[in-house]
């Protein structure tokens, strides 16, 4: 059978790299042409079809996976094939994965909102690496399969680098919401290559994820820690549509609450009242602005307007109206 051929492909900016991302999204509805596994027969859906996180969408980890390398056909790499095996082929056991990376390459078969058949712990839930919570491995999580036989730096440095971006982008923690196949199926030592150094793996999801945030892992000297706020509000509602705000661009955040009271009594007295800071330039001179070069690209951009006060949308909207 022919290679796939990606519906479409994006390359996403991790730290100081990138990723690139070929998807090609299993077809909702699509069905079985043979018999595939037990609870895939001929006739019957090769995906779940249904959205994550009690039909919400929103994933609540990420599941590391290892799958072997293979001997691939001239002109393509395991990543694609093991995808095209999955879809349309039907020879992966009823399998279906969000990502598979293979050295540089990423290919991706289910959308980030979709529920997979990977983890082998069907439909239930165990406690989550979130005190109080609970997950399933395919009720809950985004899957990703790193190909390689024995530890394969590069495959495992791209894994690393989409983890990061996932987290990222689902507002997901490092800290908490990265797990192995282990966790939901005892029985399967997997991710077989990566566990034996698992903690090393975390760490570099870790640092591309705070390369990300702009910073550093470090927490400064003696441990002192140098927090910053944007916003304080009476509606929290309000503190929620901000911290929405702050993720949408790229920023960690959350939100916590002090009543007044305790506000006054922790604040000096000589500390005068901050006027609040209104953008001087009207959005038509920043969309010139932003063409000229002055305010950098893409994500820096971003980052300099928003920081500067300017709603980044309105602007970029209006540059892309003169750029007509």
């Amino acid at each position: 059978m022919a290679f796939l051929v990606p519906d479409s492909t994006y390359t996403a900016k991790v730290g100081d790299s990138s990723i690139t991302v070929k998807v090609k999204i299993t077809p909702d509805g699509a069905r079985a042409t043979k018999d595939i596994c037990s609870y895939v027969k001929k006739g019957d859906l090769v995906k779940p079809n249904a959205k994550l996180n009690n039909g919400t969408g929103k994933p609540k980890g990420i599941t590391v996976h290892n799958t072997n390398n293979i001997s691939v056909a001239s002109g393509t790499n395991p990543a694609e094939q093991y995808a095209r095996a999955t879809y349309p082929n039907g020879n992966m056991n009823g399998v279906a994965v969000h990502y598979w990376v293979y050295k540089s390459e990423i290919w991706q078969q289910l959308a980030d909102n979709e529920r997979g058949w990977h983890a082998a712990d069907g439909s239930s839930r165990r406690s989550s690496q979130r005190a109080g919570e609970t997950i399933g491995g395919n009720l809950d999580t985004i899957s990703i399969e790193c190909i390689e036989t024995g530890s394969d730096a590069e495959s495992e440095d791209t894994t690393a680098k989409l983890v990061a971006y996932l987290l990222n982008k689902h507002g997901l923690s490092p800290d908490t919401d990265i797990y192995t196949h282990n966790y939901f199926y005892s029985k399967k030592y997997c991710p077989a290559y990566i566990l034996p150094h698992w903690k090393d793996f975390l760490a570099k999801c870790k640092a591309y994820y705070t390369a990300m945030q702009g910073g550093s892992s470090d927490s400064g000297e003696g441990g002192t820690l140098y927090r910053v706020q944007v916003g304080a509000y009476k509606k929290k509602a309000n503190a929620e549509n901000m911290l929405a705000r702050l993720k949408a661009a790229g920023f960690d955040g959350y939100i916590t609450s002090k009543t007044e009271a305790a506000t006054a009594a922790t604040t000096p007295t000589t500390t005068a009242p901050q006027a609040t800071q209104t953008p001087k330039k009207t959005v038509d001179e920043l969309a010139r602005e932003v063409i000229a070069g002055k305010w950098g690209n893409g994500s820096d951009r971003k980052k300099r307007l928003t920081d500067a006060g300017y709603d980044y949308s309105a602007v970029q909207k209006r540059v892309n109206e003169l750029l007509k």
